[in-house]
């Protein structure tokens, strides 16, 4: 019998170990919660202009630079994507191209305006549906949206292929899946 009164005693112990550890992270949660808070309240005083010791301007300012340098980034990231299209038509392909007029519903039948909202990879600069979880050129993970309205483009029927991992269509020409991530086998 004092076995087992042994045993209860322990799992006592652990049952209530387990709970303080709960309470630990709990807290530990909030510390970086605050901590975060923190950082937001010192940034909106910098990015507002106000004065503010040297230490935080130079690490607001570390901030700012790292920011720039990324809008620049996809910025270069855009100008090399379109530079292939830009040089693939001729002159005369260029005068010449015009938008294709919309198709217009029947009268009487309300007209809803879609958009297409696009997300750049932060890895290669590929424009990707926002509703995807990986880049299908480069397989790096995609943050939660942050919408780019976008005109939807149109592309000649091709017989579609589908991810061997989740089983999602493909885009076509891509190297990983837009869905799982999972790289897409070479044809």
């Amino acid at each position: 019998m004092a076995f087992f009164e042994r045993m209860k005693d322990k799992t006592s112990d652990m049952l209530e170990i387990s709970k303080l550890n709960g309470k630990i992270k709990d807290e530990k949660a909030k510390i970086s919660a605050n901590m975060s808070k923190i950082a937001e309240y010192y940034w909106a005083k910098f990015e507002s202009g106000e004065a503010l010791d040297s230490e935080a301007t130079t690490y607001c300012s570390a901030i700012l630079e790292s920011k720039n340098a990324i809008t620049e980034f996809n910025q270069e990231i855009v100008r090399i994507k379109e530079e292939p299209q830009q040089a693939a038509e001729t002159p005369a392909q260029q005068e010449t191209a015009t938008e294709p007029a919309p198709i217009q519903p029947p009268s009487g039948v309300p007209v809803v305006e879609t958009v297409e909202k696009a997300v750049i990879c932060s890895g290669c600069g590929t424009k990707l549906q926002s509703d995807k979880k990986f880049c299908s050129d480069c397989g790096t993970p995609i943050p939660p949206p942050q919408a780019i309205i976008e005109k939807p483009t149109i592309q000649a029927e091709s017989k579609p292929s589908y991810c061997t991992s989740c089983g999602k269509q493909l885009a076509a020409g891509k190297k990983f899946c837009a869905q799982c991530g999972a790289p897409v086998p070479v044809k």
